[in-house]
């Protein structure tokens, strides 16, 4: 990234798009990218989460490909991270963080999607 770009660009992690990048054979895995590089890290400034079956489609709700009741879901692994990277916080690019991450469901219009969602995040985030 251009020098006069680092105050100006951060990266808002997506999970569904990260894992179905993996999925095509990209030869680097993005989690353990971001787990290696505190570069990259440093530019998180928000974060999305969703489930997703290995390739794109219309968001469906959390936990109906991924097993997250196992308590080492993939999914479990991405809050792990998005924790360590959230709470160190440095900041070192004077980028504004949301601290956040948003349950993502593209066009869905589905409350129990929403609230089976909710619930099973719950559940990941005090596990």
């Amino acid at each position: 990234l251009p020098p006069h770009l680092h105050a100006h660009v951060g990266l808002n992690l997506d999970i569904g798009h990260m894992c179905i990048l993996r999925e095509t054979g990209e030869p680097i895995d993005p989690i353990e990218q971001l787990k290696n590089d505190p570069d990259l890290a440093d530019r998180v400034i928000h974060a999305h989460i969703s489930d997703h079956p290995g390739m794109h489609t219309r968001d469906q709700p959390v936990g109906s490909w991924v097993n997250t009741e196992a308590g080492n879901s993939e999914l479990h692994g991405y809050l792990r991270l998005l924790e360590r990277i959230y709470a160190a916080s440095r900041n070192r690019f004077g980028l504004p963080m949301t601290h956040a991450v948003a349950l993502e469901l593209e066009g869905c219009n589905r409350t129990a999607w929403v609230d089976q969602s909710l619930s099973v995040m719950k559940r990941m985030f005090y596990t």
